[in-house]
């Protein structure tokens, strides 16, 4: 009670965040795309479908750190900012389309730019907390490179947050 989150940064590893969404500015840090670098990880589009733009991130966004939202409806850090980290996005599929995804590599270098968001070797600048919005059964595989990176990044004092429960029994 009383906290509101300001001064907290949190890192969000997801799609593209959309930076000029009416609950959400301010809030928004200039970002990292590791799908494609210099864009600032903001949302993007279907590449073969005008209008229709990654949105999850942008969702995500507004669950932590929204505010002037309708009837004073607010996320549980109002005043915390979000470092967009665009892990995941449209990117090819096997069957000739596109899909919005993150592989393994994607999601570790997201580890690794929230722990030292500037990529200097010093962690004094990371995000307090890091909140992986992909699904992975972190829970299945212990000793996967997925789980040993967020033990890795949690032994540098960064809380990582991970979904659990919408993969099924895993």
């Amino acid at each position: 009670p009383g906290l509101d989150g300001t001064g907290v940064p949190v890192a969000l590893l997801d799609t593209g965040v959309d930076p000029s969404h009416p609950y959400l500015r301010g809030s928004v840090l200039d970002g990292i795309d590791l799908l494609e670098p210099g864009s600032g990880a903001v949302a993007q589009p279907h590449p073969t479908i005008p209008g229709r733009q990654e949105r999850h991130a942008t969702e995500l966004a507004g669950i932590v750190a929204g505010s002037d939202g309708p009837e004073g409806l607010q996320g549980v850090a109002p005043g915390a900012s979000i470092l967009p980290i665009r892990i995941a996005g449209w990117q090819p599929d096997a069957e000739g389309g596109y899909t919005v995804y993150s592989r393994t590599d994607q999601i570790l270098a997201g580890l690794e730019a929230a722990v030292d968001p500037n990529g200097d070797g010093d962690a004094h600048d990371a995000a307090r907390i890091a909140l992986l919005g992909v699904v992975e059964p972190y829970a299945s595989f212990p000793d996967g490179p997925l789980p040993r990176a967020v033990a890795g990044a949690t032994a540098l004092d960064l809380l990582v947050v991970v979904p659990a429960g919408n993969d099924g029994r895993a």
